[in-house]
C-alpha cells in the first residue's frame, strides 16, 4: 500500500513523500520513503536522489541506502516523515 502526502514549501516548491508500505511471510512487515521535489511554477515531481549519478554508483547497498536517507533528509524532516508514516498506519487500522 503507497500513501502520498505533498508539502507545499514558502518559495513555492512542492514536496512528496511516498511511505510504501508491504506485508509478507518471509521479511514481516516492510516500507519504503520516497522523497520527491517539483520545482515552483512546474508540473512534474522529480526525485531528489540521482541514482544515475557516479557518487551514488560507486557506493556498495549499506552505504546507499545511508547515501538515500541522508539526501532525502535535506528536503524533509523526520518528523515530516514520521506523519507520513502515521497517517499511512491510520489508513491500516481496522
Amino acid at each position: 500500500m503507497n500513501h502520498d502526502k505533498i508539502i507545499k514549501r514558502e518559495d513555492g516548491t512542492r514536496i512528496k513523500i511516498t511511505i510504501s508500505f508491504w506485508c509478507d511471510r518471509a521479511l514481516g512487515a516492510r516500507y519504503s520513503v520516497f522523497v520527491e521535489k517539483c520545482p515552483p511554477k512546474k508540473r512534474t515531481f522529480v526525485d531528489v536522489v540521482d541514482r544515475d549519478d557516479y557518487a551514488y554508483r560507486k557506493l556498495n547497498m549499506s552505504e546507499r541506502v545511508d547515501f538515500v536517507a541522508s539526501t532525502q533528509l535535506l528536503f524533509v524532516t523526520n518528523q515530516e516523515i514520521y506523519d507520513t508514516k502515521v497517517e499511512l498506519w491510520k489508513q491500516l487500522a481496522p
